[in-house]
């Protein structure tokens, strides 16, 4: 009787969950496949959250984020 339900869990949550975060370490487009992804490590991270046009866009779309939802 739990079987069906750990398994569903387990493919619809917890597989997802390891995927993304297994592709936040890699450099990897949605227009190739998994096999093409390369580990940069925590270079994705420094990327949104450094002064690069990136970053400045991340920070202050997570600054809205955060006040819209404190509202």
């Amino acid at each position: 009787m739990l079987a069906p339900a750990v398994t569903l869990i387990g493919v619809f949550v917890l597989l997802p969950m390891l995927l993304t975060v297994w592709l936040s370490f890699q450099d990897w487009s949605t227009q190739t496949p998994f096999s093409e992804a390369s580990f940069v490590g925590l270079g994705n991270f420094h990327e949104i959250f450094g002064p690069t046009s990136v970053g400045r866009d991340f920070k202050t779309a997570l600054l809205n984020t955060a006040i819209i939802g404190t509202m």
